[in-house]
C-alpha cells in the first residue's frame, strides 16, 4: 500500500510524519468544534440533545487518549489508519440526529476523505468510502423508505454522495503522484546545516 505512513527512512521522512499528526490532530479537534457549534446553533432540530452529547464526550476521551497519553515510547504504526475510523464514526452517528442524508453536517466526510487519501494511500480511503457508502446507503433508506429507488429520490442521492467519490478519486491520485515525484527527485544535502533540495 503507498502511503506516507510505511516505515521511515531517515529523519526527513520522520519528520514528515510528525507533520501530519499534527494536522490530523489539529482535524479532528476542528471536526468536533464544527459538531459543537451546529449543537449549540442547529440549523435542522437534534432528535436527541444527550445522545449528541454524549457521542461528543466519547470521542473528546477518545482523541485525549490516543493522542496526548504516551502509554507507548514509539508510536504504533496502527494508530494513523485508526484515527479517520473513529472520525468516520463520530460524523455518521452525528449525521444521525441531526437530519440524516439531509443533514447539513454531511459534508464533514470530505475531511476525513481528503487526510485519508493524503496519509494513508488508495487502498485505506476505498475501505473508507465504502464504509461511508454504507453509511448513507442504510440513513438514506432509513429518510427514503421504499421511495429510494424512485428516479427522483436516486439521482438527488446521488447527486449528494458523487462529490465524495470525486474528492477520493482525485486526492488520491494527486498524493500518489506527489509521492512518486518526490522518490524521483535527488536526495537532500546538507549545506551548513541546513537542508537543500
Amino acid at each position: 500500500m503507498e502511503s506516507i505512513f510505511r516505515q521511515p527512512g531517515n529523519s526527513y521522512e520522520t519528520e514528515d510524519l510528525r507533520g501530519f499528526s499534527r494536522s490530523m490532530a489539529a482535524l479532528q479537534w476542528l471536526l468536533l468544534i464544527l459538531v459543537l457549534l451546529y449543537y449549540c446553533i442547529p440549523i435542522q432540530p437534534i432528535t436527541d440533545c444527550d445522545a449528541l452529547i454524549s457521542i461528543m464526550v466519547c470521542y473528546t476521551a477518545a482523541v485525549i487518549v490516543f493522542r496526548y497519553l504516551k502509554f507507548l515510547t514509539r508510536e504504533p504504526r496502527w494508530k494513523p489508519a485508526l484515527e479517520p475510523w473513529l472520525m468516520i464514526a463520530l460524523i455518521s452517528v452525528t449525521l444521525w440526529y441531526t437530519g440524516r442524508v439531509d443533514s447539513p453536517l454531511l459534508n464533514r466526510y470530505l475531511l476525513v476523505i481528503i487526510a485519508c487519501a493524503i496519509t494513508l494511500g488508495k487502498v485505506m480511503t476505498l475501505l473508507e468510502v465504502m464504509l461511508i457508502a454504507t453509511s448513507y446507503r442504510f440513513m438514506s433508506h432509513v429518510s427514503y423508505a421504499d421511495t429510494i429507488f424512485s428516479p427522483e429520490t436516486f439521482t438527488l442521492l446521488m447527486a449528494k454522495f458523487s462529490p465524495f467519490l470525486l474528492v477520493a478519486c482525485v486526492t488520491s491520485m494527486l498524493a500518489h503522484d506527489i509521492l512518486s515525484a518526490k522518490k524521483k527527485s535527488p536526495s537532500c544535502r546538507s549545506w551548513t546545516n541546513w537542508p537543500v533540495c
